[in-house]
Formats: C-alpha cells, sequence, structure tokens
C-alpha cells in the first residue's frame, strides 16, 4: 500500500513515508479466500447493480441443513467486504427474510430475468444491530460482566456502536443493543472464564449450554490399554 502511495507522490513525500513505516506498524488482516472464482463474483456483483434475482447453491453450516448444499434464491441488496471474508447481503425469499451469505460457501450462482427492487437503503443500516456481519437474530439489551485479565481488554476496545463500558476495580460491565446470534455467542464464549452473562437469561442459558458441549468435547479421555 504505502509503495503505491509513494509511486504517487513521489520523492518528497518518499521520505516522510519511510520515516513512518520505521515508527507505526500494522498488524496485516487475514485475506478472504483466493478460491473464489471470478466468475463468480462478477455474477453477484452484476446482479447487485442490474437489480435481477439470482439462483444460488449455498451450503450452510447451521440451520435445518448443516453442511449440506441447498438451492436459494434471493434478491442480491449488495456485497459485503469485512474481517477477512467477503459476503452476499440478500433476500432470502424461503425464508422470506435478509441474509448475509458467505460468498466461499456459494458454489454456483445464476442471475434470472425476474427483478428486485432493493429496500435496504444502506449497509451501514442493515448491519446497525449487528456484533459482527451476521444480521440475523433478535434485538435484545444485553449486558456482561468481565473480568480478570480480560476485563481491561475489553473496556478498551469498541465493540458495538451502541457499546456503553463502565470499569469498576477489576470487573468491567460491558451494554450494548444488539441482535443474539452465534456470533455473539462464540465471542462471549471467547473472552473463557472471565466472562458472565447478566442479561438477558436467553443468553446465558445458550453460552452454557455451548460451554458444557465444549467441556465434554475437551475432555480427557483413559487411554486403551
Amino acid at each position: 500500500l504505502f509503495t503505491k502511495i509513494e509511486s504517487l507522490l513521489g520523492e518528497r513525500a518518499a521520505h516522510a513515508i519511510e520515516e513512518f513505516t520505521k515508527t507505526v506498524a500494522f498488524k496485516p488482516q487475514e485475506r478472504w479466500s483466493s478460491e473464489i472464482s471470478r466468475d463468480l463474483l462478477d455474477t453477484l456483483h452484476a446482479a447487485c447493480i442490474e437489480g435481477n434475482q439470482l439462483n444460488i447453491v449455498y451450503t450452510s453450516v447451521s440451520g435445518e441443513s448443516p453442511n449440506a448444499p441447498t438451492e436459494r434464491r434471493v434478491g442480491p441488496e449488495c456485497l459485503y467486504f469485512a474481517d477477512a471474508g467477503v459476503y452476499l447481503v440478500a433476500y432470502d425469499y424461503d425464508k422470506k427474510a435478509y441474509r448475509t451469505f458467505a460468498v466461499p460457501r456459494i458454489k454456483e450462482a445464476a442471475m434470472l430475468d425476474d427483478g428486485y427492487d432493493s429496500t435496504i437503503t444502506s449497509p451501514e443500516v442493515f448491519f446497525q444491530h449487528s456484533f459482527g456481519v451476521l444480521g440475523s437474530g433478535d434485538l435484545h439489551e444485553i449486558k456482561i460482566e468481565v473480568g480478570g485479565p480480560m476485563a481491561r481488554y475489553v473496556s478498551e476496545r469498541r465493540w458495538h456502536a451502541s457499546q456503553t463500558t463502565s470499569l469498576m476495580g477489576s470487573q468491567c460491565i460491558l451494554e450494548m443493543k444488539v441482535n443474539l446470534n452465534e456470533e455473539l455467542v462464540n465471542w462471549i464464549l471467547s473472552l473463557g472464564s472471565c466472562a458472565k452473562v447478566i442479561h438477558p437469561t436467553k443468553l446465558a442459558k445458550i453460552v452454557y449450554e455451548e460451554a458444557l458441549k465444549i467441556a465434554e468435547s475437551n475432555k480427557p479421555r483413559k487411554k486403551a490399554a
């Protein structure tokens, strides 16, 4: 990136950029999968621009048929690049709801003659209640107590636009208004035993059940004699 900037700005900027790169470092983000075909991206992008419906073959990792390819008819809204991935935001006619489809899991895509009128004003509006990239789930007021070494880690970062944080000694209280889905659950689990869900009870129950599954799958097994 800096090499490109330098070539555009010339020698006067070269020295400043060199000094900058010596004193400021960035951790590169993981790159999205290079296995996504250009033809697939072109088809998805064209459907978004031209306002045509799509038939896609998609493999979901959850739901009624996890890891099984299913055919979907969708109304494309936009391609969304985030968290080292690329997603298709679209209206799922079968589910009668908007969904975020991971493009690497779209095996086939065909643009149809049927038109689609976009109803989302912008990706920012669509994702305003998302913790990450998933638009699914019901909206809830979330309250989490974080302790131990993770308290400051959580309090020093901006996780969502709606969040409020308060640090009291070794405890951090995080509150935000976001959709309750597996993305949020997985993030809470990543905090380990430092995190305790205060509200809602529904979220606390899901986190508890998932933690039990993790404990069971990592339970030490006796070696065969």
